[in-house]
């Protein structure tokens, strides 16, 4: 199943650089007549957001396109110092100055299950939704701040 989902997302990115797609329709006849891969809109919409797929607009049309190389992330990856939890709170020790960068860059990411972050000069301070949860918070956390928890 995964090996599917692989070839099916290598696929879609072969052809958002190919080719100028406009909707997800569009996307899935491409996908099942040049790579002969059959698949739905619903498998299609979640794998666009796992590839970080956008819409840019071309003239009075919007088609999809890959992300650029994430700057953003490779700066987070870097910038982290640590990451600990508790029962109640988990905190992200940072560089001096990154704290408001990470706590912006978490708060985009809704399904981490975080109810809330604070951040300071070097310390983001995050309120996980459920503190029944938060060793799951603390891990999607770290693999979204690219940090090996120990």
């Amino acid at each position: 199943m995964a090996n599917k989902s692989i070839l099916r997302k290598k696929a879609i990115e072969k052809l958002i650089i190919n080719t100028e797609i406009e909707d997800q329709e569009t996307l899935v006849d491409l996908l099942e007549t040049k790579f002969n891969i059959e698949t739905n809109q619903a498998v299609i919409s979640r794998d666009l957001k796992e590839l970080g797929v956008n819409k840019r607009s071309i003239g009075k049309k919007y088609i999809y396109e890959l992300p650029q190389k994430n700057a953003k992330k490779e700066v987070i990856k870097l910038s982290v110092n640590s990451i600990v939890h508790n029962e109640y709170l988990i905190i992200v020790n940072c560089m001096p100055g990154l704290a408001d960068v990470i706590g912006d860059y978490l708060d985009e990411h809704k399904e981490l299950g975080i109810l809330g972050t604070l951040a300071g000069e070097t310390v983001v301070f995050i309120a996980p939704a459920s503190i029944k949860d938060i060793y799951k918070t603390y891990t999607n956390i770290c693999k979204t701040l690219c940090w090996k928890n120990k």
